[in-house]
């Protein structure tokens, strides 16, 4: 059933000649709820009953650049173990969401397009004496374990940009527009741990938020002051949106979901493969006038009890191209699944079409601080 795959079943198939698909970042501009949907498909203006233009007659599209996301309920999305892994997973999917074009003027063709939220930690000394940097050892090669205002800085950003990162995304669930400084006071005793950590000031408009750093900053450690004397200090965290919007886990804060039917797992992979070529023959229209076309394109499917198929809604997606949009929705409103099991249900199914371009140059958040002591300048 729905909702209890197994393991084998939490990423998509690679195909030979396509990178495995796991969870990738795409993007939408942040300005967009991520969450919203971009309406029915099959009603209104997006009626998808009439063939007009429809892009469904294009040349046939090599299956193998197709993949199949295995289907979960709404809202419950699998990840990965692990805070940072499954916030890294976040990233990739909003990358593969927003997806590509070989439009130049698209987001994603940008060079200063980035998915991931920003995150930068400053610090500034208040009260107690920290020596500027520290210098190696010319007989060991070693640094000197002490803090200076160097390591300071170096070890705030290392180990703080996870952590702060993983709750601001948590804001941004919520609030994709969610942006702000949040400056903390803090104390490091004698032996290098933090000691006190109080809020300041925040620009942030979710407590939450602000309250998770002071929270995260408690879990940093240094190395032990000069001469064992406590020091304190000023984190300041400044948060604003990369250019994906952060997919949804759950639900919105305050609500609940009730979600209790359950379908044929198999059964539903089968009815999802019998449409590959449908899906192909969309996108092949769709690289017939961009080549460069690319991205996730995912659905809710809403199911009542008696199996009836609801409105046909785009979910967290924004494939690049509308009319590949509602051909492969067309599709899709020909699935007969039947009624599920133990009541209504509504699930999200995905198809990943092509794969993202590499690279020119593999970007690391430049925002997360120097990884050691060296990096600092600490010569």
């Amino acid at each position: 059933m729905l909702g209890c795959a197994p393991a084998a079943l939490q990423q998509p198939t690679p195909r030979s000649d396509q990178p495995a698909p796991a969870p990738r970042t795409a993007t939408t501009p942040p300005a967009a709820a991520v969450d919203a949907g971009a309406g029915p498909l099959d009603a209104g203006a997006d009626t998808l009953a009439t063939p007009q233009g429809d892009v469904d007659a294009g040349p046939a599209l090599p299956l193998e650049r197709i993949v199949i996301e295995p289907a979960y309920k709404l809202y419950e999305r699998p990840r990965p173990k692990g805070k940072v892994a499954a916030a890294g997973a976040d990233e990739t999917l909003a990358r593969w969401n927003v997806g590509g074009s070989g439009d130049p003027n698209f987001i994603s063709s940008r060079a200063s397009y980035h998915p991931g939220a920003r995150v930068r930690v400053d610090t500034r000394v208040l009260a107690g004496r920290l020596p500027a940097r520290l210098h190696r050892n010319l007989r060991t090669g070693r640094y000197p374990n002490v803090l200076s205002e160097t390591s300071l800085l170096a070890r705030s950003r290392k180990y703080g940009y996870w952590p702060f990162r993983i709750c601001f995304e948590d804001g941004l669930r919520e609030n994709q527009q969610l942006k702000g400084k949040t400056a903390i006071r803090m104390t490091i005793d004698g032996r290098g741990r933090v000691s006190a950590a109080r809020l300041l000031s925040t620009k942030l408009e979710d407590p939450l938020v602000a309250q998770c750093l002071v929270d995260r900053s408690r879990t940093l450690t240094y190395p032990p002051p000069p001469r064992g004397r406590s020091i304190r200090f000023e984190m300041t965290v400044a948060l604003w949106p990369g250019d994906a919007p952060v997919s949804r886990i759950g639900p919105p804060r305050g609500e609940t979901h009730e979600n209790p039917g359950q379908v044929d797992e198999a059964k539903l992979r089968g009815a999802l493969e019998a449409l590959l070529p449908d899906v192909a023959r969309c996108y092949a229209a769709g690289l017939a006038q961009d080549p460069g076309l690319w991205g996730r394109l995912a659905f809710r499917l809403d199911l009542s009890e008696q199996g009836k198929l609801g409105p046909i809604r785009e979910y967290e997606s924004r494939f690049p191209d509308r009319k590949v949009r509602r051909c492969v929705a067309r599709h899709l409103r020909a699935l007969a699944l039947g009624p599920p099991k133990g009541g209504a249900l509504s699930l999200v199914v995905a198809y990943r079409l092509g794969s993202p371009p590499e690279p020119a140059n593999a970007e690391t958040p430049a925002d997360a601080g120097p990884a050691s002591p060296s990096d600092a300048g600490e010569d």
